[in-house]
């Protein structure tokens, strides 16, 4: 029974009477069956206070005290902890008004505390700027000539972008504007948007981003899309004092009235509620987007949510705003500084008219607003339903998928910092000509439970803040969310940074009812491991097939594949590139097709009992490839002129199998720093395994599996190769530290090119499969070449520096080839790559598919990142699309999710000399690596002996 006394009392502290007022808390019930009796008993306690209780969703209350409003701010934090205590609750928080981005002067009154610490972030008019600048910039036009070159439809036509915010007027550049469901979630009417232009903060915020958004292109501005359909919610009385509370309801009702994009250019402190609704949003595929925030360096909410795509801002220079915030939260940049918008002024006297104009205006509520419209090009240009589908299939959101192909598709400009500004600035037309699969091959091999954990933004933030000491503070980051983050945010950006004393002392004063930190970090092999930088493994990214559109290149390159060996099984065929060109030109024979069926069956029968983890599972694969591998066979035989054109993703995902239980392209496990001197799928590598045997072992000695503490064949992020023992560098791609940050929560900073990093991340030299030893180093540092960044278009490459913390022995360093020679030497002959590829994962797929994954796994004995060896041969050398560093060439060594940053090693060069880095790869298609030989000047401009 709930102590109705100690609920009334805490309460009555956090409020005073108001007669037009209305205090708010969020409530979470334990589960839905007792929300009602939560909602019953909240009504009955605290009668005295006039409550409502409204159920926003099954689990989710709203409790409202009219005639009150919230007046002391941390008493309101402790009667929603009082609740949690006194009812079955699993979250409270109250209703806080705060500024956390404030808006350009001169756009309406400012009011708020600390205002004058911002003011300097403003740049002020740019004469000379085209009024179209900013959408030619992010190359608009060029993506709707696109669409309509392919007769899809363009300029985001139909689709209905939400937008919370101040609500909009009738400014003549909205004229034409379809607007659909319009809601005012804070005013007396409920079905009028309209923007009252009273409010002090921001009035015509609202009005101002619609326009970049939706404004026709026959009026003064244009918008990036302008057939899409207006969905104006008026969830804030200004920009600069908003509630989060509000801002999830206007996020639930764009959801349940048929919004297919949310963007927001506002921002706040944290809010479970927030999360939440961004939850379902993102679940009922949703594309929700926010402005990073302006002045106070530090990303803000929601757009420090790892739900929620965060954009940063430029200039028309394609160097960031100065009043941009920044950090490792932000996805990806488009204009903030200067934007032609409209704007409306409030009448300067009761009676009077209201004035309309079009003017520059600073701020990371345009770059939000302007990339919302970018994804409603690219969602009318698929069609929504194909997006969604075709996420589903790859086992992601649409949200993902979107987030996915923006930053993979941006432009990299020159200098760029990719560590804080995100992948580069947005390029409509590269996004709307991308394959769907594309970024895929950059995807770590396990996602971690801390990208969905809300109370990471808030440590993320307090670190960001304070500095080191966060690092093993013992705080609930998410129970005390909303609470941390507005004492934190209260720290103004113009203030210097904390020492570790003031830092502590701040953390002290955080939650008082919580334990207190403690004020120095404990050497590092007594540190506890944080919940979480541990997570758990998840699924890996999907490795399914690519679209029709690739298809031909796709089987051109299994037919090679295929038909070299078979051609080397029947004697005619010595190896050699030109020789290779030409088997791959000629038809798959029939006996060469049943030979490699048969052969593949036989040689998965005597797989070593160590890798056959399950014998049904390996019987069904068995089964399975005799079922079907003969009709994919049939494809590469050329009796049929149209089977390669009617090739399908399981016929194609059948192939890929057979190649690597051909031992065309196989992997084995390392043992003892060696793979087996024979195995049944070793086929024509067993000579150049033989002689290599004798430098293996301190090649594979000297890579490791990059991880967070206590990490393991389930739980890790990457490779990475030993360089330089005396130094301690390892180099790896710098995705993988991209990885570490924004998927398992790795606390890092970044100045100058130097990223110290505070959280607890580590290599493991050993890792092999058949053993528990661990040979493990922590990672304290890393240096960036200039041009780092993820995937192609960028230097995907990073030096970690490694220190001892235990016993552990430093290995021999790898020997980095930096000379066009030893590249073309391994061109004409063959590599292989040592790393810890992550598993495919299983999906079913459609009705009736087969899961060829399933039957891949099952043929690898199920043992995935653990350390292991495939050889191969160099692919594309040149040309490839949006290496624009042309800096990457291909290879056909079988690396899955895990394997990026694994060295490509000239085993046949007497000295096995590491010759590139992988980092990407495409399913049937190709991998890609960077070649150390093109890369060198920039790997040793970060002390990379290359």
């Amino acid at each position: 029974m709930a102590d109705v006394d100690a609920v009334r009392n805490a309460v009555l502290k956090a409020v005073r009477s108001d007669p037009g007022g209305e205090a708010r808390f969020a409530l979470v019930a334990v589960d839905g069956l007792r929300a009602e009796v939560v909602a019953a008993s909240l009504t009955i306690d605290l009668a005295p206070f006039a409550a409502q209780v409204e159920q926003r969703s099954p689990e989710e209350l709203l409790l409202i005290l009219k005639g009150f409003r919230i007046a002391d701010e941390t008493a309101a934090f402790r009667a929603a902890d009082t609740l949690v205590l006194k009812y079955p609750l699993e979250a409270a928080e109250p209703e806080i008004f705060f500024t956390a981005m404030p808006v350009q002067p001169g756009a309406g009154q400012i009011t708020e505390e600390g205002v004058s610490d911002w003011l300097g972030c403003w740049v002020g008019e740019e004469p000379g700027l085209a009024r179209h600048w900013a959408i030619a910039a992010m190359l608009v036009p060029e993506a709707w000539a696109f669409a309509e070159s392919r007769g899809r439809p363009s300029r985001g036509e139909g689709i209905v972008i939400a937008q919370p915010d101040t609500g909009i007027t009738r400014h003549p550049e909205l004229a034409g504007v379809t607007v659909v469901a319009q809601r005012n979630l804070i005013g007396a009417s409920p079905n009028d948007a309209t923007d009252p232009l009273t409010e002090a903060g921001n009035p015509s915020h609202g009005t101002a981003t619609s326009s970049v958004l939706l404004s026709p292109e026959s009026l003064d501005i244009s918008g990036t899309a302008p057939l899409a359909k207006l969905m104006p919610i008026r969830a804030i009385d200004s920009v600069v004092r908003l509630s989060q509370i509000k801002v999830a309801e206007a996020i639930d009702y764009a959801v349940n009235n048929g919004a297919q994009i949310i963007t927001m250019s506002l921002g706040g402190i944290a809010s479970f509620t927030l999360w939440r609704a961004l939850s379902r949003a993102v679940d009922a595929g949703v594309i929700v987007l926010a402005a990073a925030g302006n002045c106070v360096n530090v990303v803000v909410w929601p757009a420090r949510y790892d739900k929620c795509i965060a954009v940063a801002g430029v200039n028309s220079r394609n160097q960031m705003w100065q009043g941009s915030c920044r950090g490792s939260t932000v996805d990806i940049s488009a204009p903030a500084q200067n934007v032609y918008r409209a704007f409306a002024h409030k009448p300067a006297a009761p009676g009077q008219p209201t004035t309309y104009d079009v003017a520059q205006g600073e701020g990371t509520s345009y770059a939000v607003a302007l990339t919302a419209g970018v994804a409603a090009c690219w969602l009318a240009f698929h069609g929504r339903a194909n997006v969604i589908a075709a996420a589903r299939q790859r086992g992601e959101s649409a949200q993902d998928m979107f987030r996915r192909l923006l930053k993979a598709t941006a432009h990299v400009p020159a200098g760029w910092d990719g560590f804080n500004l995100g992948a580069g600035v947005v390029d409509a037309v590269a996004l709307l000509k991308a394959d769907l699969d594309l970024g895929r091959g950059m995807e770590g091999p396990t996602e971690s439970v801390v990208s969905d954990s809300p109370g990471r933004s808030v440590r993320s933030l307090a670190y960001e803040k304070l500095g080191s000491v966060v690092v093993d503070a013992e705080l609930d980051w998410q129970k005390h969310g909303a609470e941390i983050s507005l004492a934190l945010l209260r720290r103004q950006s113009s203030a210097r940074p904390a020492t570790a004393k003031e830092a502590t002392a701040v953390l002290e004063t955080l939650v008082p009812t919580e334990k207190r930190p403690r004020a120095t970090e404990r050497p590092a092999d007594e540190r506890r491991p944080d919940a979480q930088e541990l997570g758990e493994p998840l699924a890996p990214a999907l490795r399914r097939p690519r679209p029709e559109a690739l298809v031909s290149e796709r089987l051109k390159q299994q037919r090679r594949i295929i038909a070299v060996r078979a051609a080397i099984e029947e004697g005619s065929f010595l190896e050699s590139t030109l020789t290779e060109e030409a088997v791959a030109s000629q038809p798959l024979t029939r006996h060469g097709a049943d030979a490699t069926l048969d052969r593949v069956l036989s040689l998965a029968q005597k797989m070593p009992a160590n890798e056959v983890r399950d014998k049904q599972a390996f019987v069904t694969a068995l089964q399975l490839l005799s079922d079907h591998g003969g009709n994919a066979l049939k494809t590469l035989v050329g009796e049929d002129p149209a089977a390669e054109t009617q090739l399908n993703g399981s016929a194609s995902a059948v192939l890929e199998a057979i190649i690597i239980a051909d031992g065309s392209r196989p992997s084995f496990l390392i043992e003892n720093s060696l793979p087996p001197p024979s195995h049944p799928f070793m086929g024509t590598w067993q000579d150049k395994l033989a002689n290599a045997l004798p430098v293996l072992k301190p090649i594979c000695d000297a890579i490791g599996r990059i991880q967070p503490r206590y990490g393991h064949a389930g739980n890790f992020i990457g490779t990475g190769c030993l360089v330089d023992a005396a130094k301690g560098i390892v180099l790896t791609n710098f995705h993988v530290l991209d990885d570490a940050r924004k998927k398992f929560g790795i606390l890092m900073d970044e100045a100058d090119g130097i990223v110290r990093i505070h959280g607890w991340m580590e290599i493991d030299f050993l890792g092999e499969a058949t053993s528990f030893a661990t040979r493990r180093f922590r990672v304290v540092e890393a240096k960036l070449p200039p041009r780092a960044g993820r995937g192609f278009g960028h230097m995907d490459a990073v030096a970690l520096r490694i220190e001892q913390f235990d016993d552990a022995e430093m290995p021999q360093a790898i020997a980095f080839d930096g000379t066009a020679m030893v590249f073309n030497q391994v061109a004409a002959r063959t590599f292989c790559t040592v790393g810890f590829p992550g598993p495919p994962e299983q999906n079913q797929g459609p009705k009736g598919e087969i899961d060829w994954n399933f039957v891949i796994r099952t043929l690898f004995g199920d043992l995935f990142g653990v350390k292991r060896l495939a050889p191969g041969r160099i692919g594309q050398i040149n040309g490839i699309e949006r290496d624009t560093l042309d800096v990457v060439f291909g290879h056909e060594a079988t690396t899955f999710g895990g394997a990026s940053g694994s060295a490509l090693l000239a085993w046949e060069n007497p000295a096995s000399p590491a010759f590139g880095l992988h980092f990407s790869g495409a399913t049937g298609l190709s991998n890609f690596a960077i070649s150390s030989a093109k890369a060198a000047i920039e790997l040793r401009g970060i002390g990379v002996s290359v």
